[in-house]
């Protein structure tokens, strides 16, 4: 089974590299979509959750649905073009009673000539390296947010935040909850440059890498395929000494 699903024409003057790898898991439950056609190129990497058969399932069935998506309506406008990828996705799984109690993270983004959008959902991730500095563009909508806000406002205490931080990796919100409120969706593009790297992800690269290992592996100067295969084979290395996630990512260079 493919778990990777890249279709490209050349239309776009970036250089794409990706990698999916099952970790210490006893089934991958990573999907991940690229689709280039005419100067636009849209990807999503995709994380289930649930139960090793539906979580894999789940993510299954929202790139479907997105891959129908894309393939149909790629030159829609593009917040309405990813707004509707989180509905539908999110519906995929969420109709299907197989799949009640399980869903899936959803990352994706549609680059253009006006510049690069993106829609999140869950805790797989998008950075932008830009000059050497990696710089997230996405929130990982969990527990950890809900205690980050009630802290700021002064609505839990300081001991109170601590001692909830075991839980804070909970998700919130993720595709099959049959009705979106918590999510991330750019409204404007945001302007891209040459040399600029964008690294969607799945949470088991960053799971397994701090952000200052992840961003010297990416400034490397180095082909884009090497680059990849060096970030693998440092979560790979880190797999031999604890349990893995599912890693699936998709490296994008303009």
């Amino acid at each position: 089974m493919s778990y990777l699903t890249i279709r490209r024409d050349g239309s776009t003057a970036a250089v794409l590299a990706a990698r999916s790898h099952i970790g210490g898991r006893a089934e991958q439950q990573d999907r991940a979509y690229v689709l280039e056609r005419e100067g636009r190129l849209f990807a999503a990497v995709c994380d289930g959750m649930g139960g090793s058969a539906s979580g894999g399932e789940a993510s299954r069935r929202a790139v479907e649905a997105l891959q129908a998506l894309a393939e149909e309506s790629l030159g829609m406008e593009p917040v309405s073009l990813l707004s509707r990828a989180l509905v539908e996705a999110d519906q995929a799984v969420a109709l299907d009673e197989a799949l009640r109690g399980s869903g899936s993270t959803l990352t994706a983004l549609l680059l253009t000539d006006a510049g690069l959008h993106w829609a999140s959902v869950g805790d797989s991730r998008l950075y932008l390296l830009r000059g050497g500095e990696l710089v997230p563009a996405t929130r990982e909508h969990n527990y950890r947010l809900e205690l980050d806000t009630l802290l700021r406002a002064g609505r839990i205490s300081p001991a109170l935040y601590q001692s909830q931080l075991p839980r804070s990796r909970a998700l919130l919100s993720y595709l099959g909850l049959g009705g979106l409120t918590l999510y991330d969706l750019t409204r404007r593009p945001l302007a891209v440059r040459p040399g600029d790297v964008l690294l969607l992800t799945s949470d088991g690269l960053p799971g397994a890498l701090d952000a200052g290992t992840i961003r010297a592996l990416l400034a490397l100067p180095l082909p884009l395929e090497e680059r990849a295969e060096g970030l693998l084979q440092a979560v790979l290395a880190w797999n031999g000494r604890r349990r893995l996630d599912n890693t699936t990512f998709i490296l994008i260079q303009l």
